[in-house]
């Protein structure tokens, strides 16, 4: 009895020995899973954060190159007229000083067409780095191709305007001074408006590109951007959308009717002793267009308090002054000092009379 006892005991013993070597080397596999997991998860972060760096560092360059070609588009007819003070001050011939002008213009245009070769390199290799990493994102490629397209578009226009630059010289003549002025920075102008769009793209596709990589590791996606009219579009994963930001555009139209209702009334309040520059400026403002620029009124922000007031324009200008309240107080302050003057004058007064006496 004994012997099958000791027997049940060793079966037991040995089946719990097995058992617990079984559970070591079954958490001792678990644990090197979970650590090859966790490695293979820790080179995943730092793979994808080391790929954003490198869209970070291209888009940058990309950015100040497109923003130094908006920058360079301005044509410099300053420059060029004032080359015409040799022939004035009788230093230079005229046909020296319009050739000066002209050697402006053709540096003009050939630092332009260099820029936009920079921008295009550059926007080439943007698209060689996304090629590389198209298996971390996949989920974008369809987005890629529709910014492909518009960009496409935008660079075909720049480069017909550009062209026209070069060529404008050669359509209308060697005197510059006599070239249509408006026809040539409405050109410039529009390729700072298409150099613009094609910033604010490339700025909506790194915003994409940031949500796919890191925002599933730090646990917040950067915004979409939103636009305050139909006429700008925004790039998502869907493609080129309209996205209205109608919160800030209501707040603008309270703004901007708060405006036009104030300056209504400072119009009807102006009499003969107010100055034409003074009622031309509320004119502009009741007919929303800013008095600065001309461009039509919105504004972005309103700081009103006791001393004052600033209307912000979403053009860049503004409107600051003092408040009501603050110029009647003035007025207050000086009534109270005339008056105290008035005092002292007739005290003045009194004494002299009394001494003559």
């Amino acid at each position: 009895m004994n012997d099958y006892v000791k027997s049940i005991q060793f079966d037991i013993d040995y089946l719990t020995l097995m058992a617990t070597i079984f559970v070591a080397i079954l958490g001792w596999i678990v644990a090197l899973l979970l650590q090859r997991s966790n490695a293979r998860h820790q080179h995943k972060i730092e793979v994808r954060y080391d790929t954003y760096k490198q869209f970070i560092q291209l888009h940058k360059e990309i950015q100040d190159i497109a923003g130094r070609l908006s920058v360079e588009s301005h044509p410099p007819f300053i420059l060029m007229d004032s080359c015409m003070i040799g022939n004035e001050v009788g230093l230079k011939t005229e046909q020296e000083c319009v050739l000066s002008g002209s050697q402006k213009w053709s540096q003009f245009v050939n630092d332009l067409n260099k820029t936009y070769s920079n921008f295009s390199n550059k926007y080439v290799e943007l698209m060689y780095l996304f090629g590389d990493w198209t298996a971390a994102l996949s989920s974008l490629e369809k987005t890629k191709d529709i910014l492909c397209k518009e960009i496409e578009r935008l660079k075909k226009s720049t480069y017909i305007n550009l062209n026209s630059l070069q060529m404008y010289s050669s359509h209308n003549k060697q005197d510059w001074r006599n070239w249509d002025k408006k026809e040539i920075e409405d050109i410039t102008d529009s390729i700072n408006k298409d150099m613009n769009e094609v910033g604010l793209y490339l700025h909506d596709f790194m915003v994409l590109i940031h949500n796919e990589l890191l925002s599933g590791y730090f646990g917040k996606k950067q915004l979409i951007r939103k636009t305050l009219s139909s006429e700008y579009k925004v790039l998502t994963k869907r493609g080129i959308e309209v996205r209205l930001d109608y919160k800030m555009i209501k707040k603008m139209s309270s703004y901007k009717k708060e405006l036009v209702e104030e300056c209504n009334e400072g119009l009807e309040k102006t009499n003969s002793k107010t100055t034409q520059e003074y009622k031309e400026y509320l004119t502009s403002i009741v007919e929303e267009r800013c008095p600065d620029c001309g461009i039509k009124l919105e504004v972005v922000s309103v700081d009103k308090n006791d001393e004052g007031f600033n209307y912000q324009f979403i053009c860049g200008h503004g409107w600051k002054g003092n408040s009501l309240k603050e110029m009647i107080v003035i007025k207050e302050l000086l009534k109270i000092q005339i008056k105290k003057k008035g005092e002292r004058e007739n005290l003045r007064k009194n004494m002299r009379e009394v001494l003559i006496q």
